[in-house]
């Protein structure tokens, strides 16, 4: 991963993306399909190695419905920033280094549409392959 790099993010577990509803801003594991909505520009926030994640479809940033344990995550015009580490294979996407909330797909769900939720650590439904785009 470097900064500034176009990737899709692609679930470990699931093989599901990260694929931002054009309607309604909702993030949601879907299932591959070669759009925009599911490539994501990552790139930092200065030298406190904190990331931002922009869809490269809106323009707008990954964000969430605040910092409690099962909050969904959305697009926002405002930049978010994500402390993003590597583990088993891939990386973790996690709300803040001191907070244990990972960004985790809900059930470990293959299915199209599932919620991407924060989510204490655990497997790895909250590992994720950045794929280059």
């Amino acid at each position: 991963m470097h900064a500034g790099g176009v990737y899709v993010l692609v679930n470990q577990n699931t093989d599901t993306c990260l694929d931002e509803n054009q309607d309604n801003h909702w993030v949601r594991a879907w299932g591959r399909n070669g759009g925009d909505n599911q490539k994501w520009e990552v790139n930092r926030d200065g030298p406190r190695r904190l990331w931002w994640l922009r869809n490269i479809q809106s323009g707008r940033y990954l964000s969430h419905d605040g910092e409690g344990l099962g909050s969904a995550l959305h697009t926002s015009e405002e930049q978010v920033l994500w402390h993003i580490s590597d583990d088993e294979g891939g990386h973790r996407v996690q709300i803040h280094p001191d907070i244990d909330l990972h960004v985790d797909v809900k059930d470990a769900s293959r299915d199209d549409d599932t919620v991407v939720l924060l989510w204490e650590r655990k497997g790895n439904s909250q590992v994720w392959i950045l794929e280059e785009a």
